[in-house]
């Protein structure tokens, strides 16, 4: 399985219901070490990361709006899991 099949929408690396926010960051960030040391010339750009962190949030299209505003539309990676995690930490 591809590393693009397993972060689609209803992939692996989706939130799933009833999971932790935090976990749900903590088991993509794990991915995404695991597949670098796996091959150390696998390149996704943060902002390309954060995307992919956003769509498999679970979070519905206004949501998503509201966190990319908080960032300023910053689409690096760190910037949109820290808005996730404070936006929507206790939602499940």
């Amino acid at each position: 399985m591809s590393s693009i099949q397993w972060a689609t929408n209803g992939g692996t690396l989706s939130r799933q219901g009833g999971e932790p926010r935090t976990e749900h960051v903590d088991i993509c960030t794990r991915w995404w070490l695991l597949l670098q040391e796996l091959d150390p010339y696998c390149e996704i750009s943060p902002s390309v990361r954060g995307e992919l962190f956003l769509e498999q949030s679970g979070r519905s299209r206004t949501e998503k709006r509201s966190i990319r505003s908080s960032t300023q539309n910053n689409p690096d990676d760190k910037a949109i899991t820290e808005a996730l995690v404070k936006q929507h930490s206790k939602l499940h």
